[in-house]
């Protein structure tokens, strides 16, 4: 077998043998073919005796470290630690003095994979030349893994700490070990072969105890990294090292400050072990009450209430500092957690005269939100290629939150202005496109508007005729899938789908006319009664233009070539307003502009869901007068009432049975998948009214879906495809708003306060929303859920009594943690609407108290209902809160219904 033979089988000790005799001539030929055979191996990964070999080789062959490099340092190339035995004889036989630089080099704190798979047989090279081992962070992580998990099987069963006496790493890596973040989640491996626990801080504690590690450095290092931030759980392992090193009072009161800045600036775990460590020393006064004020006003309940145990113990026995005390003691009347405000009432009343006022957050009377502001207003239309470019840019970026219509328009005008321009302008963007995972991806998935995306960008940079087809094709198919009865059913919501049909439709339309056949393929008719008019077209639906089928019929004709489907100077369809709304003066201007052309199908269709519902007969007439399709199409719009109101229904979806039970044995990512999913999901159907037409029936109707629907964002955009139709939107964008509270989604609820600034009347379906909003798991969800909130309720467009029915209901269902909504709902009152949140917790709370089983977070409820009745001073009813408030006991529960049952009769008072 050759040397490269001997290499791809792995068969280290006869390649060994078969470079040991050979010249320094043959040597140089034979290792020429070694960067080669690692160009054109077949192997995707290299196993540890053919990584083992192939180091054999490039010792044994190679002339410098730097060579030996270009080989061993790939990310495929894994060498385990036993494979430093043959290379270091291979290095003998050669007279080889340079294995300390080829472990050096290998080692690469950059590249974290490569380093990672090679430390062991990096660590023993080193050790082998007694040499210092690299500090970066990478080196120090995987000395923290070898200690946990030896490579060498000798190894295994020796105790850690016993490894750690003789480890020559020791010295130099051990303070590194306090500066890596998030090693800490490493350190706590079982020890062999006892499997101990918490290993790595045992022995080091051992070690101090026997001198072999400075104590102090020890502990300094230790409290210093828990003053650095860290990933949450990181710290753990540093707080068992310092409960094992058990500082003495002496070694405290020399650290003091350290441990005072980690009372008042450290995470809780951290803060706590200082709170515990300074109450065994000897603390002056004035750094107690300093450092209490700020712990006063931390959230944490357990780390404030010792706090305020501590301060009362120290009043006890310095009455002539109670005074001072109390004035600390005071900061606490305003902490969230309503036991801490008891306690430190109770505290403050025992060490003088009431210093605090009243419990609960300062809140205004009723409420006092500034007035809404209307939407603004949209961007101006791009004016240049170079513009587009830029909006373009931003759109790949951020493709569920870029400037969508704004590209689609622009897109449309500059390439009636200068075709040519437009695409050499729009060309490196296909390299973009081809750097982003928007090209090839989601192919097929029709919930993902990706395609459809990448289809504008290349046919705007790519002209030619055959890929403009090709997506005009695919409009088409779009077009026949799945809706027997009308282009927007099927089991998409019609926002969505009238997105993607309005996208593909720029794609396949752009920049020119549809000769007769391709507008066949897209459903547009041409009246046997127009044949003598050449060009003529009109659109399905009604007789009339497609998107119009709500309208009043009305035939519409156009002759001569001017009726071709094309010549678009910009979209007639793009918003003036960033709700998506369209100003019918607009409109109307667009379309006397546009001439006697017929318009695009779907561009049509969302122009007129733009504007506002509602006759408008002065402009009617002014439309009618134009004699055009558009300008048709638009007077039999404003002479009607528009999308009539839907009629919305709940419903309790429950979660599928489990699938692929038969490989749940051996594949449990299906049963975690399948367990992730809440059990049950409220959701809200859209159904029309009974007097509506195909095209109102298919834009209406919402069918609630499964709990596992999900479109990842894309729901950002549905608000402004209709902007006037809160209610059909909010039962769309239910599911996905849902599984920020059920499912713990992130950026579930974005897209609420697109929907506050919308119009129309959102129903049940926005309320719905709401409730499980200001229980999302994620604060950016119920943050953009207080915004809508806000914002609805300035407008009085807030159901606040049906949000807290529905609250009440998910918390019944067990998919709604009230703690969360608690929160929220605080936040909300201090804003400004503590009116409008007591109204919703007294609907919320006239559920809960009467439940079998009270929801965990009701008293949290009970305690912000309390402060909200009292601020506002009205007494709404809260049904069972009476019988609730005379059970016998003091839990929580009792406690806090009590304390409503007083607010509410000094607000009757």
């Amino acid at each position: 077998m050759t040397i490269i033979d001997l290499i791809a089988a792995g068969e280290v000790l006869p390649l060994l043998a078969a470079v040991r005799d050979l010249d320094e001539d043959a040597r140089r030929e034979a290792g020429a073919g070694l960067l080669p055979l690692m160009r054109e191996s077949p192997f995707r990964s290299w196993s540890d005796h053919r990584s083992a070999a192939l180091a054999v080789a490039a010792v044994a062959l190679l002339p410098s470290a730097a060579r030996a490099t270009q080989v061993l340092g790939r990310r495929w190339v894994t060498l385990d630690e036993w494979a430093a035995d043959p290379v270091r004889a291979a290095a003998r036989d050669r007279g080889v003095d340079w294995l300390t630089d080829l472990a050096y080099r290998l080692d690469k704190p950059q590249e974290k994979s490569a380093s990672g798979s090679q430390w062991g047989f990096i660590a023993a090279l080193l050790r082998a030349g007694s040499a210092t081992p690299p500090t970066g962070d990478s080196f120090v992580v995987g000395w923290i893994e070898s200690l946990a998990s030896p490579q060498l099987p000798a190894q295994r069963d020796i105790p850690v700490l016993d490894r750690l006496r003789t480890d020559p790493f020791l010295p130099v890596l051990l303070p590194r070990v306090f500066e890596v973040d998030g090693l800490g989640n490493r350190m706590l491996f079982k020890d062999r072969p006892a499997w101990e626990p918490n290993a790595f801080p045992r022995a080091l504690t051992q070690l101090a105890a026997e001198g072999v590690l400075d104590r102090g450095t020890l502990l300094d290092d230790t409290l210093n990294r828990l003053h650095r931030a860290d990933q949450p759980g990181a710290s753990r392992a540093f707080l068992i090292l310092h409960d094992g090193l058990a500082p003495t009072p002496a070694e405290i009161t020399a650290r003091t400050h350290d441990y005072l800045h980690l009372l008042t600036d450290a995470p809780s775990t951290a803060a706590t072990m200082a709170q515990k460590s300074l109450r065994t020393i000897d603390l002056d006064l004035s750094s107690l009450l300093a450092a209490a004020r700020v712990v006063l006003e931390r959230p944490e309940k357990t780390l404030v209430k010792s706090q305020l145990i501590w301060l009362g113990t120290v009043a006890r026995t310095d009455r002539a500092a109670a005074a001072a005390i109390a004035a600390v003691v005071a900061v606490g009347r305003t902490h969230p957690a309503v036991e801490v405000r008891d306690r430190a009432e109770a505290l403050a009343t025992k060490l003088g005269p009431p210093t605090l006022s009243p419990s609960g957050p300062d809140l205004a009377r009723g409420d006092h939100l500034p007035p809404p502001a209307g939407p603004a207003p949209a961007a101006p239309p791009v004016s240049d290629v170079d513009e587009l470019v830029e909006e373009v840019a931003a759109l790949l970026r951020d493709r569920t939150d870029g400037p969508l219509e704004r590209v689609l328009d622009g897109v449309v005008r500059l390439a009636a202005i200068d075709r040519a321009g437009l695409s050499r302008a729009m060309a490196p963007m296909l390299k973009r496109l081809e750097d982003t995972w928007l090209l090839g991806a989601n192919h097929g998935n029709v919930r993902c508007l990706c395609e459809p995306i990448s289809a504008v960008v290349r046919v705007a940079a790519d002209p030619a005729r055959a890929t403009r087809a090709a997506w005009l094709a695919k409009l088409a198919a779009d077009l026949r899938s799945r809706h027997p009865e009308h282009p927007l059913n099927g089991n998409l919501p019609a926002p969505h789908r009238l997105l993607r049909l309005r996208i593909l439709e720029v794609a396949a339309l752009l920049g020119s006319d549809i000769p007769p056949k391709d507008a066949a393929l897209l459903g547009y008719q041409i009246p046997p009664e127009a044949a003598v008019l050449p060009g003529a077209a009109v659109l399905p639906g009604a007789a009339v233009l497609p998107g119009a089928g709500f309208l009043p019929e009305a035939r519409v004709s156009a002759g001569g070539a001017a009726g071709a489907v094309g010549g678009y100077r910009g979209l007639l369809a793009a918003p003036t307003s960033v709700s998506g709304a369209l100003d019918p003066a607009v409109l109307f201007a667009r379309v006397a502009a546009f001439g006697d052309r017929t318009p695009w199908r779907w561009d049509m269709t969302q122009a007129l869901l733009r504007i506002p519902p509602g006759p408008d007969e002065a402009l009617a007439a002014k439309a009618a007068a134009l004699g055009t399709p558009a300008g048709a199409a638009l007077a039999a719009r404003l002479r009607g009432p528009g999308l009539p109101d839907p009629v919305l229904s709940v419903q309790i979806v429950d979660r599928p049975p489990p699938r692929f039970t038969e490989f749940w044995a051996d594949q449990p990512w299906h049963r975690r998948q399948w367990e992730a999913l809440p059990a049950h999901r409220l959701l809200v159907a859209s159904a029309p009214p009974v007097s509506a037409d195909p095209e109102a029936s298919a834009l209406l109707t919402i069918t609630p879906g499964t709990v596992e629907t999900w479109y990842d964002g894309w729901t950002r955009y549905w608000p402004a495809v209709l902007p006037h139709h809160r209610g059909v939107v909010a039962a769309a964008v239910l599911p996905q708003v849902a599984a920020g509270a059920d499912t713990d989604r992130k950026d579930a609820a974005i897209v609420l306060p697109l929907l506050a600034e919308c119009a129309g009347d959102g129903g049940t379906a926005l309320s719905a929303a709401l409730a499980y909003g200001l229980g999302a798991r994620h604060v950016t969800d119920r943050v953009a859920a207080l915004d809508a909130f806000l914002d609805l309720a300035a407008r009085g467009a807030l159901d606040a009594p049906e949000v807290g029915a529905h609250v009440a209901r998910l918390a019944g269902l067990e998919v709604l943690k009230l703690s969360r909504v608690a929160a929220t709902l605080r936040d909300a009152a201090v804003a400004g609407a503590p009116l409008t949140v007591w109204r919703l917790l007294a609907a919320a709370l006239s559920v809960l108290v009467q439940a079998p089983q009270s929801a965990r977070g009701t008293p949290d409820l009970l305690t912000l209902a309390a402060e909200a009745a009292a601020s506002t001073g009205v007494p709404l009813p809260v049904d069972g809160l009476a019988e609730l408030a005379s059970r016998p006991g003091s839990t929580r529960l009792v406690v806090e219904a009590r304390r409503l049952s007083r607010a509410l009769r000094s607000a009757s008072a």
